[in-house]
C-alpha cells in the first residue's frame, strides 16, 4: 500500500475498529480473540501459557528402533546424505542422514531402496542412476 500512513489507517479503521478478518476465522475457534489494539489474546483472559494443559497420553521414554526385513542389505546414510554401494558413493538425501535404509535386489542389477516400508527409489547398479 503506497502512500499509506498511520493517520490514514486511523481515519479508515478508527471509527469501526479493526477489519473483520482479524476477529473471525480459525483463531476464534481456538479461543483466541482480538483486542482493540489488534493483538491476539485468549478469550478466557491471560497469556497463552495459562491455557496450556499437558497431554494425558503417555509418551515412551525412547522411540522404538527402525526395523527392516531380514533379507534387506542394510546401509547407514552418511551425514552428507550418501551411502557406499560397491565401493562408490551414491547420493540419496540429506534428511536421511544417520538413518538406516534397506536395499532389496528386485532384478539383476536393479535394487529397491527402502526406508522402513516406504520405497524411496529404484537403483540401477550398472548405470549408477536412481529412478522414481
Amino acid at each position: 500500500m503506497s502512500g499509506c500512513t498511520a493517520r490514514s489507517r486511523r481515519r479508515r479503521f478508527g471509527h469501526r475498529g479493526p477489519p473483520a478478518w482479524r476477529s473471525s476465522g480459525s483463531s476464534t475457534a481456538f479461543g483466541w480473540s482480538t483486542t482493540p489494539s489488534g493483538r491476539m489474546s485468549i478469550s478466557r483472559g491471560g497469556p497463552p501459557a495459562r491455557a496450556y494443559q499437558p497431554s494425558p497420553r503417555p509418551y515412551a521414554e525412547r522411540l522404538p528402533g527402525i526395523e527392516h526385513p531380514g533379507h534387506y542389505l542394510m546401509k547407514r546414510v552418511t551425514n552428507a546424505g550418501t551411502i557406499r554401494f560397491k565401493r562408490k558413493l551414491l547420493f540419496l538425501a540429506k534428511p536421511l542422514k544417520q538413518l538406516p535404509i534397506g536395499l532389496e535386489e528386485v532384478e539383476d542389477g536393479i535394487w529397491s531402496i527402502y526406508f522402513r516400508r516406504v520405497l524411496l527409489a529404484r537403483f540401477d547398479e550398472r548405470e549408477y542412476v536412481l529412478h522414481d
